[in-house]
């Protein structure tokens, strides 16, 4: 019996499997997933930056858009302020 498929796009889930290029890339890293990434993302946010032919100052990478969102949020609304 088949179990049917659950997608749940509202989280950004693809219903198709990595491409084989990203599957490639996973069994390259695999052996170190012992390690936590580097802390900073500055060689990601150098290239984000080189393709948009921006400074890397004008690129913020995070754990998803909610968290880059909230960043900015905190970065720029003081106590008190509204925002709609």
């Amino acid at each position: 019996m088949d179990v049917p498929v659950l997608h749940r796009l509202a989280l950004n889930e693809s219903p198709y499997p990595p491409l084989p290029s990203v599957r490639k890339a996973m069994r390259r890293v695999v052996a170190q997933a012992n390690r936590y990434p580097p802390f900073h993302a500055d060689h990601l946010t150098e290239r984000i930056a080189e393709w948009c032919e921006v400074a890397p100052d004008c690129v913020a990478v995070g754990s998803g858009s909610v968290g880059v969102a909230l960043q900015l949020l905190q970065a720029v609304v003081r106590r008190g302020d509204t925002v709609a």
